[in-house]
């Protein structure tokens, strides 16, 4: 990148902020007509490029009032709330596979049904699979599946249990010295 476009751009992104500051000390009413017209005065004195015009387009400001503006969206109170949009698709399903998987053979939701699984065996299946996968077997011979996905299921098994059946909880605290 030539020095020149990064400082355009780096200007860009003041105005933005600016544009984004301006907003928040504004009350919400005519919000979206304030967000269109800076955007337009900040496009045609930029002159940005497709992406650019695209990524304008799709900004999003908040409001001290807490509401999600996205031009030509309605405005939407999602501020303090967990964002389900981050979560990655694709390591989910992978899962989900292993999940459907596991109810075929044991029935849905054995693991979660009060029949008691201590914590060091969830710990010693993640680790059988993180393993495998480490020394360079990436699916799992019976299941066909990511050892990385078993695994994945087993700390989410662990992260319910650990909070569902503390009483499960057979872990060696002291060892190694890890707390000490």
């Amino acid at each position: 990148m030539r020095l020149s476009d990064y400082i355009e751009r780096r200007q860009k992104d003041l105005v933005f902020k600016a544009i984004a500051e301006e907003l928040t000390s504004r009350s919400a009413s005519n919000l979206s007509e304030q967000c269109e017209q800076m955007t337009k005065s900040v496009m045609e004195t930029s002159k940005p490029n497709t992406n650019e015009s695209k990524l304008m387009n799709e900004c999003k400001v908040e409001t001290k009032d807490k509401i999600e503006y996205v031009p030509g969206q309605a405005s939407k109170f999602d501020s303090g709330k967990v964002r389900m949009d981050l979560l990655p698709i694709r390591p989910l399903k992978d899962v989900a596979e292993i999940l459907t998987y596991g109810a075929d053979k044991y029935g849905s939701d054995n693991w979660r049904e009060g029949k008691p699984i201590a914590h060091s065996r969830h710990y010693a299946g993640i680790q059988r699979h993180l393993m495998a996968y480490w020394s360079g077997e990436d699916l799992d011979p019976e299941t066909g599946k990511s050892h990385l996905a078993h695994a994945a299921c087993g700390l989410l098994f662990f992260l319910e249990l650990s909070k569902s059946h503390p009483e499960l909880d057979d872990r060696c605290k002291s060892a190694l010295g890890w707390n000490d």
